[in-house]
């Protein structure tokens, strides 16, 4: 039975994307976004009761299951904005907090997680080393990154080092419970304004590296299996690897594993790395 939780003991020491990407957005589209001050809405946000009526029964994120967390960085954010939100759904466990790096790599080390909320500005840490920390000790945790800034290089820096969520906190377009069931059911969580810098100068840079002869270095020699390319056009149709499981009547740990293959093939980082550049090699 799921208690009432209380914050743990803090240590004081638009031009429409393409369909391939639609994926990417999906927690911030969903996203419960408030008024701005004297602004009225034709339609509130959706109650909890609602959202959890229409929770698909296949999703990880059940009542009776739900994903669990553990959330790194700043006192003050975490009592405000983080702790409230885990614990006012069902869907979502928090079982624990840490604000030093001490207390932070004990958390990741001595919890049984699902996913892991990790600020980059902490006091006394290096967010982008708790990231590998926690990638190495628990390989199948999923981490999304807390920044106070959109930049582009935190994020690719981020996802180099396994995180597979990029929040900026603050902003009105994110929620974070739907970030954490994201992520947890094989998907990626990006606040809007990182995602289109990682798109629009992603695609820039490809551009130029395939003029320059790089991106074309592996034309006509990758080979991907007939399960990969069926996994990877399910990607580009906007799937997440729960629904890819269902559809292909396999596991979901099996899809993850098949899309860790596709990426060391075709040398990228995201999923909308991968089905991009498949789809200019004429592989899907």
């Amino acid at each position: 039975m799921r208690s009432d939780m209380t914050l743990p003991t803090l240590h004081s020491s638009f031009k429409p994307l393409p369909r391939m990407w639609r994926y990417l957005v999906n927690a911030s589209a969903n996203s419960h976004v408030a008024a701005m001050p004297g602004q009225a809405w034709s339609q509130g946000p959706r109650t909890a009761s609602q959202t959890l009526a229409t929770w698909p029964h296949f999703l990880t994120g059940q009542i009776e299951d739900p994903v669990t967390v553990i959330a790194i960085g700043d006192a003050g954010h975490l009592r405000s904005v983080v702790v409230p939100e885990l614990t006012k759904d069902p869907r979502t466990l928090l079982l624990g907090c840490g604000e030093t790096e001490r207390h932070a790599r004990a958390q990741i080390r001595d919890k049984s997680f699902g996913v892991a909320l990790i600020d980059l500005q902490l006091q006394d840490a290096d967010g982008f080393e708790l990231i590998s920390y926690a990638k190495k000790v628990k390989p199948r945790c999923e981490v999304i990154v807390l920044a106070d800034s959109d930049r582009r290089e935190d994020a690719l820096h981020a996802l180099d080092r396994g995180a597979t969520g990029f929040l900026v906190k603050g902003s009105w377009l994110d929620s974070i419970v739907l970030a954490v069931l994201q992520v947890a059911n094989g998907g990626v969580a990006i606040s809007p304004t990182v995602l289109r810098r990682l798109l629009v100068l992603g695609e820039a840079a490809d551009r130029g590296a395939e003029q320059a002869g790089e991106a074309e270095s592996g034309w006509g020699h990758c080979k991907l299996s007939s399960r990969e390319c069926e996994v990877l056009r399910n990607v580009a149709a906007g799937l997440t690897s729960g629904e890819i499981a269902q559809r292909l009547s396999i596991r979901h740990m099996t899809v993850d594993t098949h899309m860790k293959h596709i990426a060391q093939k075709l040398q990228t980082h995201t999923r909308a790395q991968a089905v991009s550049r498949a789809k200019r090699w004429g592989l899907i």
